[in-house]
């Protein structure tokens, strides 16, 4: 319902809110995975230099805290990367409308 009248938000009457489309679907279904999630099958990646303890777990807490630190930073430099650009096209902006 792209287009349609906006309405009026319950909570807020000044706020007037447009109406969306929805999918009746949640988006990894959408995205073309299926419907049948009682076919589904976890995709389970396993890492053969772990030695499984008694109890049958093989999870290292020190990788575990190392790929969560590299995942970290990993972010932290994309995201300071994205702000730097994001900060030149402003200022290309800027520069265009006194100019």
């Amino acid at each position: 319902m792209i287009g349609a009248a906006p309405e009026r938000h319950p909570a807020w009457p000044g706020l007037v809110r447009a109406r969306r489309a929805r999918s009746r679907r949640p988006q990894s279904l959408a995205s073309g995975a299926g419907t049948n999630l009682r076919a589904a099958v976890p995709n389970v990646i396993n890492a053969p230099d772990l030695v499984a303890k008694n109890d049958g777990n093989n999870v290292s807490i020190d990788r575990e805290s190392r790929l969560l630190s590299e995942t970290a930073l990993r972010f932290n430099l994309a995201s300071s990367l994205l702000r730097g650009q994001i900060q030149l096209v402003r200022s290309a902006i800027k520069e265009g409308r006194t100019g």
